[in-house]
């Protein structure tokens, strides 16, 4: 990197035919390198290195060739300075890679002239190729040098890979899928509130793969741990719709031979798919969702750290879960072949639970161990069962029978814990003959006692987690998932935000340490921030801060009061959470219009309407 840049300075300062010939020895001593690593298989490179690779050797190379036009005339033979660009060939470690070419601009400065010059050079490559291997998949990248302000970077617009066969049109595929794909796409980027312009053309890149367009689908055999528990529906075709099949044999349920794409309508009569492409990619299932009102989830396999005594142990575990759950809902098993060029495969979960069951049970303990046969049950069980998550009785031994407390911050939140010793609460009596009836009376006594504790916790409804809308075991699941996940941030509101023109997130960064600093003696740690929601005018936009451990955020929350400024904190809440305050808050405004003094205290983080006078404490 560091020869590469001082190549790339020097070359503006070159003058005599002396440094001239010193400099291209260097440069073309450095490009065999790069080019050596570039296509070096020793040593498994990832494909983000060898692209960094490809980009670092064409800037090079756009250097050379502009320094070369300065001492390398027309005269002596130069015909790429009279076409305005060369062309440079790459050799990579890609193994369905044929070729790896640019165009390098020289003098050109209007993108369309550019690549409407190009055209002839770029198809009588591609088609060199496809005499050797008949068909191909093609996809271009156009590199530039955009300019913002002070800054200057380099941005790369690519185009989607696309297949040509001996029968393709290869001018319409270059004026269709190159120029015009390029033009809008760097028009909508400079149009955009980036701020970026266009200042100089560097160069296209052509990167053609070996396609094989006789490849049936997708289809991926189930493992057998999963197949032998007969939860999961995985339908053969012999198309890349394999998505599209696994949510129809979840609407259309088949009695018998439920693997055969025969035994479904075909999807393109009963999904809408406008717009739609397959194979599908997770980014693109919300489109899908949208076009279908179907809710989707999508689960994959990992390896568990729990084995079986043969040495195997899998894990389903959540890969894509969708925002707003409908009534029609659908579970996909995400599979990936990585023998096959990490082609992927979608299969239908008919039977979820069946499926994690194993998961939840034999004593791995990750969530509930109830089960319900009715989703009514389920849901009146979920409202503690969100709370207490894991919860066990463990009775004392001999050598165990002293209680003790440690790490109270990280205690889990339940509205009630019962310590008893009922020996304590025997009334003693020395007759030995009153006995039976004194223990009678005792226990009369404790009995009493229960109901009084048991009608006290009936009336704690809102100190209950809500989780309304329970409709499955899924969604329970996904709630508390969701909580977990925020419990580490929380949201700045009234945080002034910087204009466009300055680095916003180092300014907003400095500001939320200097209020951290003020709300709490300890180290502040490294925290993460992020903007929320379209930029307004009139207002800034919520800020949410992420730390390293929801123990450390809620530390923080707590010393809140310590800081007085205009800037207002609270934590990271779900929608369901923000929708229950919601709901307690008109509750609120109804009770305090009949009168009564009450307000909304939050006990153990929970809100819950109170007398104002009251006392709120932890329960």
């Amino acid at each position: 990197m560091e020869e590469e840049r001082d190549l790339c300075n020097r070359a503006t300062n070159v003058e005599t035919m002396d440094e001239y010939l010193d400099w291209m020895r260097r440069c073309d001593e450095c490009l065999r390198s790069l080019r050596e690593n570039c296509r070096s298989k020793r040593q498994r490179t990832s494909t983000g290195t060898i692209h960094s690779l490809v980009a670092r050797i064409l800037q090079l190379t756009g250097v050379r060739e502009a320094l070369r036009g300065r001492f390398e005339h027309v005269g002596g033979g130069r015909v790429e300075s009279q076409r305005g660009f060369s062309w440079s060939e790459i050799e990579t470690a890609f193994d369905k890679r044929v070729l790896t070419g640019a165009i390098i601009n020289l003098n050109y400065i209007e993108p369309l002239r550019f690549l409407e010059a190009a055209r002839y050079t770029v198809l009588d490559r591609v088609r060199d190729v496809m005499g050797r291997y008949n068909s191909v998949k093609v996809n271009t990248a156009f590199n530039g040098e955009f300019v913002a302000g002070d800054k200057i970077a380099v941005k790369t617009i690519a185009t989607k890979n696309h297949p040509l066969l001996i029968t393709s049109d290869l001018r319409e595929w270059y004026d269709r899928h190159v120029i015009d794909d390029i033009l809008a796409s760097l028009e909508e980027f400079q149009e955009r509130d980036s701020g970026w312009a266009l200042s100089r053309i560097l160069n296209l890149t052509i990167n053609v793969n070996m396609y094989n367009p006789m490849r049936v689908g997708c289809y991926i055999d189930i493992p057998r741990e999963i197949a032998m528990k007969k939860a999961v529906i995985n339908v053969r075709s012999t198309d890349d719709a394999c998505f599209a099949w696994a949510v129809v044999a979840a609407l259309y349920p088949a009695e018998r031979n439920a693997e055969r794409s025969s035994q479904y309508p075909h999807y393109s009569t009963v999904l809408n798919l406008e717009s739609v492409e397959f194979p599908m990619s997770l980014n693109r299932i919300e489109k899908f969702e949208r076009l279908n009102e179907i809710s989707i989830n999508v689960y994959t396999i990992q390896e568990s750290e729990k084995k079986d005594k043969k040495g195997r142990g899998i894990a389903i575990v959540p890969l894509f879960l969708t925002n707003d759950k409908k009534e029609r809902h659908v579970n996909l098993l995400y599979l990936y072949d990585t023998r096959r060029d990490n082609i992927a495969h979608f299969a239908y979960i008919k039977n979820l639970s069946r499926l994690v069951g194993s998961q939840l049970t034999a004593g791995k303990r990750k969530a509930c161990m109830h089960y319900f046969n009715t989703s009514e049950k389920l849901s009146a069980h979920g409202v503690d069962c969100g709370k207490m998550n894991d919860c066990a009785i463990i009775l004392p031994n001999n050598d165990e029978k002293w209680l003790a407390f440690r790490n109270y911050d990280r205690k889990e939140r339940i509205p009630f814990v019962v310590y008893a010793d009922l020996e304590c609460a025997l009334e003693r009596k020395e007759e030995e003959e009153k006995l039976l009836d004194t223990l009678r009376a005792d226990f009369d006594k404790i009995n009493g006692d229960i109901q009084r504790l048991s009608s006290r916790i009936d009336k704690l409804e809102n100190s209950e987690l809500r989780l309304g809308g329970v409709s499955s075991e899924e969604e329970v699941l996904e709630e508390i998932a969701e909580r977990e996940r925020r419990s580490t941030n929380l949201i700045f509101f009234n945080l002034k935000e910087t204009d466009a023109s300055t680095d916003s997130n180092i300014t907003d960064l400095d500001l939320v340490k200097d209020i951290l600093e003020v709300m709490g003696p300890r180290d502040v740690p490294n925290v993460k921030i992020s903007r929320l929601g379209a930029k307004r005018r009139d207002s800034p936009r919520p800020l949410r801060v992420s730390f390293p451990s929801k123990h450390e955020a809620l530390a923080f929350l707590r010393d809140k009061k310590k800081y007085s400024g205009p800037v207002k904190i609270y934590l990271d809440r779900t929608p369901k959470q923000r929708r229950h305050l919601s709901e307690l808050q008109a509750k609120l405004k109804v009770v305090r219009d009949a009168g009564e003094n009450k307000t909304i205290r939050y006990f153990n983080g929970v809100p819950r309407i109170v007398n104002a006078r009251h006392n709120a404490k932890n329960v």
